[in-house]
């Protein structure tokens, strides 16, 4: 049976819970004989300890416990007095996304062909080529935002849709002139890179070691550039401005760009692409309050600096 942390999050102390966990991280400490664990039902995380033992579960393994709720400085976490392994899969315990593949992959193939630009739309299609077997395992992050199997995937199409929203209204209204085939191009090009930085490993997601070395960023340029001298197209100056929207998508060097947004069209895709990740990470954090019944945070989120809120009904 599969444990519901938000349940056990309900329980009085020193009640007796029994069930299927996912193991997140597992150490030991040899000095002291205590096992330290973070285990998952897929939602929630909650920590747990096992005293006077040495005998660790492997990370990325899901074990049934029996355990007694627990509480340290005034947060939940459990006492493990034995596992063994579960008959339940890793994948039990993976969100897999609010979306559907089917349905993303639905929304990226009528942007694509949104693009008029012949050239522009070839080239992004022939630089997501490679990759299109890692759309369903790539998270966007490890553990800020879109973090799911189809993270990246998913991310990249909010991130189209609201630029290129985005652009369309602005000239609309006469606000800027920006390409609209460009600003598509970008959105789907910002976080090629992530594709090759990285992946899911026994249902934890993790960074690959190129992006360890050199995250998203770098790994897009490296992209964008093999593509470009590969079609001829290394001295056209649309790539140069594509380029651009790619390294700029940050919005600022503090923030991991190597440079700061030049264009109307880079603007709109680093401001679209902090929208997406911003508000998906704190709904990721309202979610878990849902999940336990919370209208308020009890603390203030270390991410956005304040109390959270549930809303419950207008």
């Amino acid at each position: 049976m599969k444990l519901s942390i938000a349940e056990i999050n309900k329980l009085p102390l020193n009640t007796k819970v029994e069930g299927a966990l996912f193991v997140k991280a597992s150490n030991v400490d040899y000095v002291k004989k205590f096992v330290s664990m973070k285990l998952s039902d897929g939602e929630l995380e909650i920590d747990a300890k096992m005293w006077k033992s040495v005998d660790a579960p492997e990370k990325g393994s899901v074990i049934d416990i029996k355990a007694a709720t627990n509480e340290y400085n005034d947060v939940r976490n459990i006492i493990v007095n034995s596992y063994t392994p579960s008959d339940l899969g890793r994948m039990d315990f993976v969100n897999p996304g609010p979306v559907g593949i089917d349905s993303l992959k639905s929304s990226f193939e009528k942007l694509l062909s949104s693009i008029e630009h012949e050239d522009l739309c070839s080239f992004v299609m022939r630089c997501y080529e490679p990759i299109l077997g890692n759309i369903t395992s790539c998270p966007a992050a490890v553990g800020h935002h879109h973090v799911y199997p189809t993270g990246t995937f998913h991310h990249t199409i909010e991130v189209t849709e609201l630029a290129r929203y985005s652009a369309l209204v602005m000239g609309k209204y006469r606000s800027c002139s920006a390409n609209v085939d460009l600003v598509i191009a970008g959105a789907l090009l910002h976080d090629i890179g992530k594709y090759y930085c990285y992946t899911y490993n026994d249902g934890v997601p993790e960074m690959t070691d190129l992006g360890k070395n050199l995250d998203h960023i770098a790994v897009g340029q490296r992209v964008l550039d093999r593509t470009a001298i590969e079609l001829g197209l290394i001295d056209k100056t649309w790539y140069s401005d594509l380029l651009h929207i790619v390294l700029a998508h940050h919005g600022k060097l503090e923030y991991g760009s190597p440079v700061a947004p030049n264009s109307v069209e880079a603007y709109i895709v680093s401001e679209a692409d902090m929208i997406s990740s911003q508000v998906q990470a704190m709904q990721s954090e309202i979610d878990k309050l849902n999940v336990m019944d919370m209208e308020w945070s009890d603390k203030k989120s270390f991410k956005f600096g304040t109390f959270l809120h549930a809303r419950k009904e207008l």
